[in-house]
């Protein structure tokens, strides 16, 4: 058959190098892989450039600072998920931050690392593309991938994403490059690597049915002499047991150092409710009725598993718990869960990127680079890689790419959708991206424009009903996201960036206000609370007093309003009112730092020096050494045991690790009016009121005095 009669059925195959024979010569194999790798690294380093600038870079939050804690050791999230027990979450991705940290502990280290893996895995992609639709298609599919905003964004998260694609992607290579070469080796090495991947994201063993049909569906065609001559049912259970074999390790650890047998990770059952439950909503990461941070909600939802169970449970014990709750939530509502499919089926193939539990379009729109809309999405990458699907000619080849592509979205299905766990997806689309502007650019070029419609049509088709999402997809108005904002000014808060942190505070209200956001109620408590916190904290205690009115208003204060009241009260001085709504605190949380602070000032207060100075110290065994206690200490010496060089010493460590703590400066001042050093008494006096201007007694005192004295001045205290 001729051009002519292919162009007149509208139909047959357009090669990229009918565009351009020259090209493709200087397109091998090496140049498409290196070509992408450096675009891919170039645009992801400009990204860190940016991304170092801004706060949450070294602050990560929700996910990521469990896993930069985690991987730091920090005892808190080591003990619930490592030490002595089956590991909650697959820790491969964990190690790997361990392993860098253990080079360089910077923020930079294990961001520079991922966004080189993110630009190997697009040069894995393109090369792929390379080999089933030739050197154009691989190349502008790599570079489609190079350029989409969400795999540059996620490559900077401290997250398991792109660290887990690098393996996947990896394991695929292999699994395709060892079948067109006849290699058992390759083969058998691509699922070791697939099943490393699952310990670092278990869903990766979806493959393993289409590893186990592979011998009889790809090898008599693509395989060669070697391949076909070994017995198929050999070869299965070979790469099952390669696949399956880092994961058994893991659960054999489990065994022994939890008690217990949990197949890598004991999340699973949890994940599974959370998207099979009758308040699911095909999205939020959280389970119904526990507290929406990370640690917060692991503790509930194992509470709640054990107080309906009436015992103690073992981590698989509470994974299998919620597999029944999910189970009875279909068996109770069928109907409900039919609809919820549907939209996760919706969310699975929508344009819109929506957030898990940080709006990824909030601080995208952060970044200088970023935030251009020159940069593809997924509904580009959806559109052109189902497009390339449809058009391209070694389907055989491609099997293993193409059945990762459709098992890993069935068994997203079940769990819940967002940008994080969609973009595996939009990775592995990226091998067919390039197939229908390869083909159309061809077309073109030759002038047969039907044939580029072919190309460019359904694509065009695909792009419209993915963007339909678009319609009612509201995530991307950063205008209107308040939550965002509080966590921005926690992370200022954190940083004692006091006066940015309010800012950001009242921002949200503003948001929250204007656009009437519905669910913001549990958010606004903490928000006004920490509202509070920092207030009292600037000495703005009428506004801070309105904040905490509001708190009070909403029902029986909790513990944590009642000490903010308390601190209050101390601010204004006010020890016989604040002393009561401490001990109602500590009958509580015995232990609590702030609430032990103000009942050793209180003590102070009240000439109770012994007593204080105990509290003071228990306080340090608490909380560790802070200027305050210091602070108390020093005082209680100089008051209680009448000790001025031991009270200086504290009062001077106070001051050196904290210069605002108001009482090691009144204290300070009344050891060198003692000595008659009234140079720098008044230094200290001036300080301390210029961090408690509402001390009344230290301001009478520096008011009446007079300079110079042939006599010791009054003593501050009096």
């Amino acid at each position: 058959m001729t051009a002519a009669d292919e162009e007149q059925r509208g139909s047959g195959p357009v090669r990229d190098q009918s565009m351009d024979s020259s090209v493709e010569d200087r397109l091998g194999a090496g140049t498409v892989f290196a070509v992408v790798v450096i675009a891919s690294l170039l645009l992801r380093l400009v990204y860190l450039y940016f991304l170092r600038q801004d706060i949450l870079f070294a602050q990560p939050i929700m996910d990521a600072a469990v896993h930069d804690g985690w991987a730091r050791g920090d005892e808190s999230i080591v003990a619930i998920f490592e030490r002595g027990v089956p590991y909650f979450r697959a820790p491969l991705y964990i190690w790997f931050l361990k392993l860098v940290y253990s080079l360089n502990d910077s923020y930079l280290a294990p961001r520079f690392v991922q966004a080189l893996l993110s630009a190997v895995t697009a040069g894995l992609v393109a090369d792929l593309g390379r080999r089933l639709a030739g050197p154009i298609a691989g190349l502008l599919g790599g570079l489609l991938l190079a350029m989409a905003w969400p795999v540059i964004y996620f490559s900077g998260e401290l997250l398991i994403v792109t660290f887990f694609m690098t393996l996947v992607m990896g394991a695929l290579w292999l699994l395709v490059v060892g079948s067109a070469r006849d290699s058992r080796r390759w083969v058998m090495g691509g699922a070791l690597l697939l099943g490393l991947s699952a310990l670092a994201r278990p869903t990766s063993l979806v493959l393993v049915p289409a590893l186990i049909l592979a011998p009889w569906l790809v090898w008599p065609q693509e395989g060669g002499e070697r391949l076909r001559s070994w017995r198929r049912s050999r070869a299965a259970i070979w790469m099952i047991v390669l696949t399956l074999a880092p994961g058994g390790a893991l659960t054999l650890r489990n065994r022994v150092v939890g008690h217990d047998w949990v197949f890598i990770a004991s999340q699973g059952g949890v994940n599974l409710f959370i998207g099979n439950n009758p308040l699911a909503d095909g999205r939020t990461a959280v389970v119904p009725g526990t507290r929406a941070t990370w640690l917060g909600g692991f503790e509930d939802t194992r509470r709640r598993a054990e107080v309906d169970a009436g015992r103690p449970l073992r981590p698989s014990q509470v994974s299998r718990y919620y597999l029944r709750k999910s189970l009875e939530s279909w068996r109770d509502a069928p109907r409900a869960m039919v609809r919820l499919y549907a939209k996760k089926i919706r969310y699975l193939v929508g344009a819109g990127e929506r957030p898990n539990n940080k709006n990824l379009h909030f601080w995208r729109s952060r970044n200088p680079m970023l935030r251009l809309p020159v940069w593809p999405s997924w509904a580009t990458l959806f559109a052109l890689g189902l497009g390339g699907i449809l058009l391209i000619e070694r389907r055989r080849r491609a099997y293993y790419v193409l059945a990762f592509l459709g098992l890993y979205a069935l068994g997203l299905l079940p769990f819940f959708l967002n940008e994080r766990f969609r973009l595996p997806l939009m990775i592995s689309l990226g091998v067919f991206a390039g197939v229908p502007l390869a083909r159309g650019l061809a077309a073109l070029w030759q002038r047969r424009f039907r044939l580029a419609l072919v190309a460019f049509v359904p694509v065009a088709l695909l792009f419209t009903l993915s963007e339909l999402d678009r319609l009612d997809f509201r995530d991307d108005r950063i205008d209107a996201d308040a939550f965002s904002r509080y966590t921005l000014g926690n992370l200022y808060a954190e940083r004692g960036e006091t006066d940015l942190a309010l800012r950001s505070y009242q921002e949200a209200f503003d948001i929250a206000h204007r656009f009437g956001l519905k669910n913001f109620d549990s958010v606004e408590t903490m928000l006004r609370t920490n509202m509070v916190r920092l207030l009292i904290r600037k000495g703005r205690l009428q506004e801070a007093d309105q904040h905490l009115s509001i708190l009070e208003d909403q029902g029986p204060p909790s513990p944590e309003v009642v000490l903010l009241r308390a601190q209050l009260r101390l601010r204004r001085h006010e020890y016989a009112e604040a002393l009561p709504l401490l001990k109602m605190v500590l009958d509580i949380a015995p232990d609590q730092p702030q609430a032990l602070l103000g009942l050793g000032w209180c003590q102070v207060e009240n000439h109770a020096f012994i007593a204080a100075q105990k509290t003071f110290r228990h306080q340090q065994e608490v909380a560790g050494v802070n200027a305050e206690a210091l602070a108390g200490i020093g005082v209680t010496e100089l008051l209680g045991n009448q000790n001025a060089v031991l009270a200086r010493s504290f009062l001077d460590r106070a001051l050196a690790l904290d210069p605002t703590v108001a009482p090691a400066h009144q204290y300070l001042a009344e050891i060198y009016r003692k000595e008659g050093n009234i140079a720098k008494m008044t230094v200290h006096l001036r300080e301390a009121l210029r961090y408690d201007p509402l001390n009344d007694r230290v301001r009478r005192f520096y008011n009446r005095l007079q300079l110079p004295q042939k006599k010791p001045a009054p003593s501050p205290r009096d």
